[in-house]
């Protein structure tokens, strides 16, 4: 033994309890000592601590020794339940885990040690201790059970059965133990005699037990499902089900509707967890709730949550509005009956003082069911019933129902939005027509509903009524209700997001002066939204916004003397947002001074430590720095690294997250504000976290990222010290959207320091080759460590079978291909090497998740009539990673492909055969997910178009893959899926490129093969961007044929090449494919300065068709300058051969006016 007595031992934990900062420190000290001595003697002491009365030094012994078992737990600080990533993580853990495994060594002692745990809870539940404590021993032997190698399948049992049998008391603690069970060790308990538990329920969930021993049988119970493998033990759950309805009715019958609103609730949650459970019996559970529905309509609490369980279930089951008569139309009429229920009262505070609306739930309620509704029942026959209803509404003069209507068009609005095109003209008439009304709550929510419309319908608005809907924005902004004003200036802004700057501009000056009155009005809501008015008004006319600048920008620097006022939080990171917008508008030349004196202000306070900005905040004071630093370019170099301060800062701020022990906590915890805190499982462990300290830190990473392309040298300077504090988020357990900020963002640094290798390189040529070699040892170095540590995150054995890590893994795949693209020649081969030797596992894995899937289904454990989408989501995410696997090829074959392309040939040339292979009609890859044979195909095709344009200059490699690939590539060219008929067209482009004589022997036969898919396709689907790429990179390869095989090869016949080529110019130009718009030029630029007569025609007359290809890529962005300067020279050296006057009429034969116009336009200037 330690030599420490229990007395002394529980003198340490009551210390730990101490607010005591300086007593707790050393009470945690004396406890980590006792544990580095001997994890066997402290187990023992927090056993023994039971002989003690303290029942609050018991739980925490208890609390403390399940941490000691789970030492890879959610951190949960003694005596403070708030805590930070960083607590508990300290040297102790390892031998925490060594001494664990050296006392679980023995198995007989693990059984001896749950047995005691167990008799404990027996006993303690007999001498009347708090269920918190016996939750606590329950956490211990569950904890325990985690931990050893093997489960004591008769222990179990028969300790289950204990609990069972005893009364009340214990049937909550059983059903408690029960619910951890089933979380913790689903997967251990497969094979288990599974008819004890449901003997446990049929037990606990009927007539004869309390209401609360049944609501906690009925929490246990989603935790229960998961482990429910086959049809026979799913239909057991139908008198479950059937003893739910009776506990319901039973509470209801007495007026217990506070039980009853938790029974529903729970039910809720189990029917959108493991819906399939239910499905045979949906109809029924339909039924009752509707009649419930019926004849409670005095309780709204009660209706609330038994509609949001109607929409569950007809959200899983959308046959249900046929199977059940007239559901659709009660649904839709009990949506409108909760806003028709609703308070539009506007003599409350709120109202008068123009404060945030307090909205009942009823008006929550009745959107968040038409917003669904909107979203998966049958468009056409919801909107059919829908516009029965409203014009009736809006004609009844009846505030409330006007109000019902409004509320319903917004709701409905962006589930609806193709459907309700075509009503659009008649809503907004309906609309307008009751901005007149006198009625303040109608007036507010016409402004709101055209604020959603102007979002949503934007085009159509801005075509037939922008001026009208503008001009009723203004009026109703003008208004003299507070809470009008602000309803008015959300809608104008957003209205302003989409319109016209023509239809602006005019109105500028009666804005402005509207705007800057509503500042002096003492309300910051309506200030709030002044400012973003006005943010939007500048980044809508741009540079019109100059006119004003005198007169806004000084303005709102006033504004900025409150800065560390906490009040003004919100107000004035928005006015600095505000003024960076309008500086982006106008320019450095009229912005450079003011922006200075802007972040020499914000600096200045950072300094003096007068301002410490808040979560909210931040997130509009990121964006203003970027703004600014972007309009002053190198003037902002000084204000960085203050800047920087503040976003490490932000980075490593602790996350700001609660760990749960138990549902009572949990509940109570259900009070914080809903819109912030998030309820999550990590590790095993339930938390809640602070949604905005996860959101600080993506837009400090967003920000960071932002500033890698603006600023090389300080990225490069600093480099190291961004790595250390963002390679750890990649794999932030807390949030996905971290890891995939973080994952680019260290691909961002990587890119920007090659950017700044380039840079340095171009300015000091005398030492060339001495910085080169300094610099490829720095970025090896560099890659090294990237591609390392984003590797081993996606090996990590949570990555492999967890669907939800698959986009995670595509994102580090993706990062790693672009660091390897933008390195170039920097990274030495050896160190992509561990990167393409997990390619075969990433594509394993893969499958590996897709047979699961697959089981699943089979099993009937998933129905995809209920999941489709969210199979197809998971089957799209696994293609993601295939694909940018696929797309690693590239840069790997053409800087690294004396390593890479054996080793693609001996390890990854079979798995791309077999997929070449696969049976389009039969689907025998999967049965699941779209399309899926002919991506894997597609994915087979563009690896060997990347193995052909990078290595298909030797003749073996080029024969091997031809011969392999040519009858798959000949018959795919002709597909009916135009994402496999474009790549494989475009793979034979690539192959007439490489001019082998293999592929020469072929030629004719792939020009008549890619003409006939262009007949094929060519009208089938005009407004299909796949189909239209797919034909263009058809006429594409055509000309390539033509022209590398074709063009100097006498052994083809010239008649021959000569209808191929009048056929290809019919087919031009091409509008989309930007690349293959370069490609085609090219070669009719050679064919131009060779005179070919053949192609120009023999007085021109292919001379137009050629122009208007040039016409597409002259003046733009995509088209570099060599390009366009060998255009101007093959046309001027055309105009001496031919006259201007020639040339003026070749041009006026271009058929398309606007190209026609462009080109000219381009050469008279």
């Amino acid at each position: 033994m330690s030599g420490v007595t229990n007395e002394k031992f529980a003198e340490i934990l009551t210390t730990l309890l101490s607010p005591n900062n300086e007593l707790r420190n050393k009470a945690e000290e004396s406890y980590y000592a006792l544990l580095q001595n001997s994890i066997g003697d402290v187990v023992q002491l927090h056993l023994e601590i039971f002989t003690f009365d303290d029942e609050s030094i018991s739980t925490l012994s208890m609390v403390l020794l399940r941490k000691l078992f789970l030492s890879n737990s959610i951190p949960h600080s003694v005596g403070n339940e708030k805590n930070n990533d960083n607590l508990n993580n300290n040297s102790n853990s390892n031998y925490q885990t060594n001494g664990l495994q050296e006392l679980l060594k023995n198995q007989n002692d693990v059984y001896e040690l749950e047995l005691y745990l167990s008799n404990l809870i027996l006993d303690q539940k007999k001498s009347q201790t708090s269920k918190y404590l016996l939750r606590r021993i329950c956490d211990v032997l569950i904890s325990l059970m985690v931990i050893s190698d093997q489960l004591d399948m008769d222990f179990l049992k028969s300790f289950i059965q204990s609990l069972v049998e005893e009364e009340n008391s214990s049937l909550e603690i059983c059903l408690y133990f029960a619910k951890e069970l089933f979380f913790y060790l689903s997967d251990r308990l497969i094979g288990f005699d599974l008819d004890l538990f449901n003997q446990m329920f049929v037990h606990t969930l009927n007539d004869k037990q309390p209401a609360r021993i049944q609501i906690c049988s009925l929490q246990t119970l989603s935790y229960f499902l998961i482990l429910l493998k086959n049809e026979k033990q799913m239909d057991q759950l139908f008198q479950l089900i059937s003893n739910i309805l009776g506990l319901i009715k039973d509470l209801i019958e007495k007026e217990n509707y506070e039980e009853t609103i938790i029974c529903i609730q729970e039910l809720n949650e189990i029917v959108l967890d493991s819906p399939i459970f239910f499905k045979k019996h949906s109809v029924m559970i339909i039924e009752y709730f509707l009649q419930i529905i019926s004849q409670k309509q005095e309780n709204r609490l009660l209706i609330n949550h038994c509609s949001q369980l109607l929409i569950n279930f007809v959200q899983n089951f959308p046959n249900l509005l046929t199977e059940i008569e007239g559901l659709l139309e009660q649904l839709i009429d009990i949506s409108f009956q909760f806003f028709l229920n609703s308070n539009l009262n506007v003599d409350s505070d709120y109202w008068k003082n123009g404060e945030e609306l307090e909205y009942t739930s009823e008006i929550d309620i009745g959107e968040e069911m038409f917003k669904r509704l909107s979203q998966f029942v049958n468009g056409e026959e919801f909107l059919l019933i829908i516009f029965e209803i409203i014009p009736n509404l809006f004609l009844s003069k009846d505030p409330q129902k006007i109000f019902s209507a409004l509320r319903c068009i917004s709701s409905i609005s962006e589930g609806c939005k193709e459907l309700i095109e075509n009503e659009i003209k008649d809503i907004l008439e309906m609309i307008l027509q009751m901005f007149n009304t006198n009625e303040l709550r109608i007036k507010y929510e016409c402004c709101r509903t055209i604020g959603f419309l102007s979002l949503d319908f934007a085009e159509l608005i801005n075509e037939y009524y922008s001026e009208e809907v503008f001009e009723l924005i203004i009026n109703v902004a003008e208004g003299n209700d507070p809470f009008i004003k602000i309803q008015g200036l959300e809608t104008l802004t957003n209205f302003i997001e989409y319109a016209d700057p023509e239809l602006i501009v005019p109105y500028l000056d009666k804005l402005i002066k509207m705007l800057f009155g509503f500042l002096v009005i003492e309300n910051v809501t309506l200030q709030e939204n002044v400012i973003t008015a006005l943010a939007g008004i500048s980044m809508c006319v741009n540079n019109e916004i100059s006119k004003f600048y005198d007169q806004l920008v000084p303005h709102l620097k006033d504004f900025l003397s409150n800065i560390s006022d906490v009040k003004y939080d919100n107000f004035i990171s928005k006015v600095i947002e505000c003024i960076s917008i309008i500086g982006m508008s106008v320019g450095k030349e009229l912005f450079e001074k003011d922006g200075k004196e802007l972040m020499g202000l914000i600096i200045k306070n950072i300094e003096e430590k007068e301002i410490n900005f808040s979560l909210n905040q931040k997130k509009y004071l990121f964006q203003g720095f970027l703004r600014i630093s972007q309009v002053l370019e190198e003037s902002f170099i000084v204000y960085l690294p203050k800047i920087i301060d503040v976003v490490i800062q932000s980075i490593n701020n602790p996350f700001d997250l609660i760990g749960i022990e138990d549902e009572d906590e949990e509940k109570e915890l259900l009070n914080l504000d809903s819109d912030n805190w998030e309820f999550v499982d990590i590790d095993d462990k339930r938390i809640i976290i602070n949604n905005l300290s996860i959101e600080e830190k993506v837009n400090a990473l967003e920000l960071i990222i932002e500033f890698t392309r603006i600023f090389p040298n300080f990225i490069y300077n600093n480099f190291k010290v961004f790595f250390e504090i963002i390679l750890p988020l990649c794999d932030c357990k807390y949030d996905n959207n971290i890891k995939k900020t973080s994952i680019i963002a260290i691909e961002s640094i990587f890119s920007s320091i090659i950017n700044f290798y380039e840079l340095q390189c171009n300015n000091d040529n005398d030492n060339n080759n001495f910085l080169k070699e300094k610099m490829i040892k720095e970025a090896n170095e560099i890659f090294k460590e990237i591609i390392n540590y984003l590797i081993d995150i996606t090996k990590h054995k949570k990555y492999l079978n967890n669907v939800e890590m698959v986009g995670i893994i595509s994102q580090c795949i993706q990062s790693i291909n672009n660091c390897i693209t933008v390195g170039k020649h920097y990274i030495q081969s050896e160190n992509v090497k561990y990167y393409f030797e997990s390619i075969p596992n990433y594509i394993e894995n893969s499958i590996l998740r897709k047979k699961i899937l697959e089981k699943d289904i089979e099993k009937g454990l998933i129905d995809i009539s209920i999941n489709e989408n969210e199979i197809n989501e998971k089957i799209d995410k696994e293609n993601m990673i295939l694909s940018e696997i696929s797309n690693a090829y590239e840069p790997l074959l053409k800087y690294h492909k004396k390593l890479f392309l054996p080793y693609f040939h001996s390890q990854l040339f079979d798995y791309y055969y077999t997929l070449l292979q696969l049976d389009g009609n039969d689907n025998n890859s999967s049965s699941i997910g779209n399309n899926t044979n002919e991506f894997l195909q597609s994915l087979s095709v563009c690896a060997f178009d990347d193995i052909i344009e990078h290595c298909g200059q030797d003749p073996e490699i080029f024969n091997f893959y031809w011969e392999k690939y040519n009858k798959y590539l000949l018959n795919f060219a002709k597909h009916k899926n135009p994402e496999l008929r474009q790549p494989s067209c475009y793979a034979l482009g690539v192959c007439a490129k490489v001019n082998n004589k293999c592929f020469q022997r072929s030629s004719k036969n792939c020009c008549q093969i890619l003409i006939e898919s262009i007949e094929m396709f060519d009208n089938q689907d005009p407004e299909n961007e796949d189909f239209i790429l797919a034909n263009e990179n058809c006429i594409s390869s055509i000309g390539k044929i033509l022209f590398y095989n074709y063009y100097n090869n006498n052994q083809n016949d010239v008649n021959e090449f000569n209808d191929f080529v009048q056929i290809w110019l019919n087919y031009l130009p091409i509008w989309n494919d930007q690349v293959e718009m370069i490609e085609i030029a090219k070669i009719l630029l050679h064919y131009i300065n060779n005179q070919e007569t053949v192609i120009i025609g023999e007085n021109g007359e292919n001379l137009p068709k050629m122009f208007s290809c040039f016409s597409l890529i002259l003046n733009q962005d995509f088209c570099d300058t060599e390009v366009q300067y060998s255009i101007i020279t093959a046309i001027q050296k055309l105009i001496t051969n031919i006259s201007f006057e020639n040339f003026l009429e070749i041009c006026n034969l271009i058929k398309d006016n606007e190209l026609k116009e462009n080109f000219l336009q381009f050469f008279q200037n």
